[in-house]
């Protein structure tokens, strides 16, 4: 408008069916608010989606808001609040929990970001979310990309240029150097591929 681009925060969600390899606007009600930047994971057939950037005029920038969607019911739950507001965060599933590393927040001028190096996990049985130890100030930051392989969770972090992966130990609660993976990766995902004999 006005030869100025503008922004239009969604609320909209999509539902992809492979049976008819078709995208779904209709199936899934829309979210409690538009947003971008949030992580979302599956656990127990059951979506849940955290912080992000909202079109909330309440709170916007960002926030610790959970909901989880029942596709049984139809319907977004909301769900006990994280304890850090963040968006660009990484989650990842794993043991009935929902692990949260890094990401941003709110910068001290509170307009503009900071890198988040706080992390915390949510237990499914209590609706609790408890603080894990910080990310190490030399790892940088956490980026939005975590998967579980081999019942170990493993996160993307690294410098602006260069990544790494880094392991989580989770009987001490700590993340831990792991190799290098390359320059300007953006996805870590675990796939199932079936090699020939």
């Amino acid at each position: 408008e006005d030869g100025h681009d503008q922004e239009h925060i969604l609320h909209s969600v999509e539902f992809y069916n492979p049976v008819d390899n078709l995208w779904h606007i209709d199936s899934v009600p829309e979210l409690p608010f538009g947003c971008f930047s949030i992580a979302a994971v599956v656990l127990e057939d059951k979506i849940y989606i955290t912080g992000g950037i909202t079109s909330d005029p309440e709170h916007n920038v960002p926030v610790n808001y959970m909901h989880m969607f029942n596709p049984r019911e139809k319907t977004w739950v909301a769900k006990e609040n994280m304890n850090v507001e963040r968006h660009g965060h990484s989650m990842v599933a794993h043991c009935n929990q929902l692990f949260v590393f890094g990401g941003y927040i709110t910068g001290p001028d509170t307009m503009s970001f900071d890198i988040c190096k706080q992390n915390e996990v949510y237990d499914i049985e209590t609706s609790q979310w408890s603080l894990l130890r910080d990310t190490p100030p030399d790892f940088e930051r956490i980026h939005s990309m975590s998967c579980v392989i081999d019942d170990t969770i493993c996160v993307l972090g690294g410098t602006k240029a260069q990544r790494y992966i880094y392991r989580y130990n989770k009987e001490e609660d700590r993340l831990e150097d792991a190799e290098q993976c390359g320059r300007h990766v953006q996805k870590l995902v675990k796939l199932k591929v079936a090699f020939p004999g």
